[in-house]
């Protein structure tokens, strides 16, 4: 039998920024010299700090690419053999993005390195080779060069960078939002950061490129993230025109409206030119240190194979200014694929429907972040119809309310940190639940007879295999999978939300809790510890939640769904206990190597 709720604690609604321990107040025990940068969202309203060396990019719409008068401004018999390439910067088009947090550097060696050591893997041996090798006394040594800890990381994969990001609590910029960053505040013919118009602005003297990067025993090498002072966008995000070019999330495909462009070369007559794009290649953005003025602008765009790693390649994160948005959209696409296409389409993913918090901890004196930790929920906006018919109907049908991801474990139910669905179950006994319970009576006082192995038919085959390579694929990530609820596991006396994992598998439950109250946002409230341990999750009241927290923590969220035309709409209250602490660091912060803080 599963772990299941059958109490209630006493709830105080207030802000998640009290989800972690307060960084003024009452001091929270944990590692010295980490501090925490908080970014809670509850009640359609963010709160908290952005993490450091990251700056806010407001929501804006831009012209994106060139027109073909520009792009034509390029072509010279010099550059004939890059014509092909060329066009893909064509044609302009306008792009509209949302609210973004933006790196203000690259990111270094030295956070790369952190991830690796917190995550317990190796460098590969692309990273070796490209970067992280270097010459002593005659002889090449692997690891990262001695003094090379604030350059950008280069050598890796696409799929290394995603999960480093991943792992920052934030990810990959997508092509249209690395070019607003890098454009926004700038003319339509301006396409270098520093003022000047058209290609003539270009000057290899205000970014890293191959005509004044350091050239050694160890090859062409990029500067200190942030060395070249011209290399900045309007909004102080550095090294975008030069030192490493950038991944980003994006497939590489035309732009809206591309077609084949057809110019008269001199002596060699008209001729077609025409790039050959691939949807499997991801598109990398900006200059880098071996670049030249074709290459490193802020309009050029070109695309690999995301297995592939180069010695200028490195990248930047991001982050949606909504939190808790990155962390729901990356769990249905890595985690809740099973999801159906319905619930996908009625999911909220609006600033009144998600509650969230996300923490960074980061070493003070340089900024590296050493892990994150985050609690995402999100809700569907409306359901079919009125609320009454839907109890009835659920009760052989559950019906899909929302989506938690968590980094932490939850205690109460017993989950693994991971992603989950809810699903709303009216009291009743299902068709199901009924032939389950006939079933097991019968089988209660019979001597069980041994039975034949059974044929599986084609069908039952191919669903064997389909469920073996969602396990694989699982277990790629690293997920963990829990066990199934028995039918009769299942309560029929009250209404409850039934949790499915990633794999689709129903593995907990929990009361619902339904209240009908009219339409408002999302909710989280939190509370540590119980009893005479009890701590209030108050920002006001400064407090120390890991101080003394009792038994376990409890995270409640409350959500609405619309339902019908009716002015008053279920609302239900999802009890979550967490570990005592869950959300606190647990690594102490590196020796103090007499590094100054950037």
């Amino acid at each position: 039998m599963l772990p299941r709720r059958t109490h209630v604690f006493p709830l105080v609604s207030v802000s998640l920024l009290a989800f972690l321990p307060a960084v003024t107040g009452r001091a929270a025990p944990g590692p010295v010299g980490v501090s925490l940068s908080v970014r809670t969202h509850t009640g359609g309203e963010t709160t908290g700090e952005i993490p450091k060396n990251m700056v806010m990019i407001g929501r804006g719409t831009f012209r994106m690419g060139l027109t073909k008068k520009e792009l034509q401004k390029l072509f010279s018999p010099d550059t004939a053999q890059m014509y092909d390439k060329l066009t893909a910067m064509y044609p302009d088009h306008d792009e509209t993005v949302g609210d973004l947090l933006v790196d203000i550097y690259e990111v270094t060696n030295q956070q790369f390195q952190t991830y690796l050591d917190a995550k317990n893997l190796p460098p590969s041996q692309d990273l070796v080779e490209l970067n992280w090798s270097y010459w002593n006394a005659g002889k090449k040594v692997e690891g990262l060069p001695p003094g090379k800890e604030q350059h950008p990381v280069r050598g890796i994969s696409w799929y290394e960078a995603a999960r480093c990001a991943r792992w920052l609590g934030k990810r990959l910029p997508t092509e249209v939002e690395w070019e607003y960053v890098a454009r926004r505040g700038l003319k339509k013919d301006q396409y270098y950061p520093w003022d000047g118009k058209g290609w003539d602005a270009w000057d290899r003297s205000k970014c890293a490129n191959t005509y004044n990067s350091r050239q050694g025993q160890d090859g062409i090498s990029p500067w200190v993230v942030g060395h070249w002072k011209e290399d900045v966008s309007k909004d102080g995000v550095f090294d975008l025109c030069g030192n490493v070019g950038e991944w980003t999330s994006s497939e590489f495909l035309p732009y809206t409206g591309y077609e084949p462009l057809e110019e008269k070369i001199r002596g060699r007559g008209r001729k077609t030119f025409r790039f050959e794009y691939a949807s499997d290649d991801k598109v990398v953005r900006g200059g880098s240190c071996h670049g030249t003025a074709l290459q490193n602008n802020l309009l050029v765009r070109w695309g690999t194979s995301p297995r592939n790693a180069m010695e200028a390649v490195g990248f930047r994160t991001v982050m949606s200014a909504l939190p808790g948005m990155d962390q729901l959209n990356d769990a249905m696409k890595r985690e809740l694929t099973l999801l159906s296409g319905d619930f996908r389409d009625k999911l909220d993913m609006s600033n009144e429907a998600i509650a969230a918090q996300i923490v960074h901890y980061q070493d003070p004196r340089d900024n590296v972040i050493r892990g994150t930790s985050y609690l995402a929920f999100t809700k569907v906006d409306k359901l079919p119809t009125k609320w009454g018919n839907l109890v009835k109907r659920s009760v052989e049908e559950p019906v899909p309310l929302g989506i938690l991801t968590t980094s932490s474990r939850i205690v109460d139910p017993d989950l693994p940190a991971g992603s989950y669905a809810f699903y709303f179950k009216g009291k009743g006994e299902s068709k199901e639940q009924k032939e389950a319970r006939k079933n097991a009576g019968k089988s209660g006082g019979e001597d069980k007879k041994e039975e034949k192995p059974k044929v599986l038919s084609d069908a039952e085959k191919r669903e064997l295999a389909e469920q073996a390579e969602v396990q694989r694929e699982l277990e790629k990530i690293g997920a963990v999978r829990t066990p199934r609820i028995d039918p009769l596991d299942v309560p029929t006396d009250q209404d409850i939300l039934i949790i499915k994992n990633e794999a689709g598998d129903d593995v907990a439950w929990v009361p619902a809790n339904v209240e009908e109250v009219r339409p408002h946002a999302t909710h989280m409230s939190y509370i540590a510890g119980g009893g005479a341990n009890e701590v209030n999750g108050t920002a006001a009241a400064g407090s120390a939640l890991g101080a003394d927290p009792g038994p376990n923590d409890l995270a409640t969220i409350q959500f609405s769904v619309r339902a019908g035309s009716a002015s008053r709409h279920p609302q239900l209250n999802l009890n979550l206990q967490f570990p005592p602490g869950a959300f606190e660091p647990i690594d102490p912060p590196a020796e103090d190597d007499g590094k100054k803080k950037r």
